[in-house]
């Protein structure tokens, strides 16, 4: 190799070494995600996610948590489910809408950098129209069933035990474990039957959302006006009214009796 090959060869060498360098401070390594958590707040636009038919049949409810990547413009460029139901409709539904949310730019140190997250989505099914009022049903049953709780007539009267209490409770499967305790009210001691009942109400408002809670909220009073009404025609249907006992000769003849609606259980009939 002569000097001048020699040369050209060194020349080169720092040639490509000064644009390596040039080159890595020209264009620096894009910083790495900043990891977020929740990210539905931050959102500019969170379309829906559908609500596929066989989620929508079977009444699925519950969340999906999707992870998704958020660009430098605040573009969603990747989202897989990472948590929440299993239901594989209601994971891909969700994947799609996180795919067409948008987001303001994040900045670090005033560059738009990218932005790891999750979005959370709550699928609810529509309740038919007897779930919907449940929880005033509920409630307005244990008010009125908790008044006489402790009257052995009247609970024998209203509320055999080869009757309506497991057939009316049955009626509201979303709230089975929570009856657990008072299936039986009738053979349990009468002092301990009120405590049950009292703890049944909190048990079942405790799980229920705050539209829910006001609907059960409404049941108490409505179920106190029943029961006070139960027991004014009661009194009104005595064989025996007060009157007549007191000897009064206002009235000649003796009360009709006319069929009354069980308060309790409509579809049953009191003499």
């Amino acid at each position: 190799m002569n000097s001048y090959t020699f040369c050209q060869t060194i020349y080169l060498a720092l040639l490509v070494f000064s644009l390596s360098i040039v080159g890595n401070a020209q264009a620096p390594k894009s910083p790495k995600p900043i990891i977020a958590g929740v990210v539905n707040g931050k959102a500019t636009s969170l379309p829906k996610p559908e609500y596929p038919e066989d989620a929508r049949t079977a009444k699925t409810s519950g969340k999906v948590g999707v992870r998704v990547l958020i660009d430098e413009k605040g573009k969603v460029i990747s989202a897989v489910t990472e948590s929440g139901l299993e239901n594989v409709s209601l994971r891909v539904s969700a994947e799609a809408a996180a795919l067409k949310a948008t987001f303001s730019p994040t900045l670090l140190s005033g560059k738009p950098v990218k932005v790891s997250g999750v979005i959370v989505y709550n699928f609810v099914a529509e309740k038919s129209n007897e779930e919907k009022l449940a929880p005033f049903a509920v409630s307005t049953f244990l008010t009125m069933v908790r008044v006489f709780a402790t009257d052995e007539t009247r609970l024998k009267k209203e509320f055999p035990a080869s009757d309506p209490l497991k057939s009316q409770l049955g009626e509201y499967p979303q709230f089975e474990t929570e009856f657990k305790a008072i299936v039986d009210l009738e053979s349990m001691p009468a002092g301990e039957r009120v405590g049950a009942i009292d703890r049944t109400k909190i048990a079942i408002r405790a799980k229920l959302n705050p539209s829910d809670r006001w609907q059960f909220d409404l049941g108490v009073p409505m179920g106190e006006m029943i029961n006070e009404f139960a027991q004014f025609s009661d009194e009104s249907d005595d064989d025996t009214p007060r009157s007549w006992q007191a000897g009064s000769i206002q009235n000649k003849a003796r009360p009709q009796h006319h069929q009354r609606p069980n308060p309790l259980c409509p579809h049953r009939i009191s003499a």
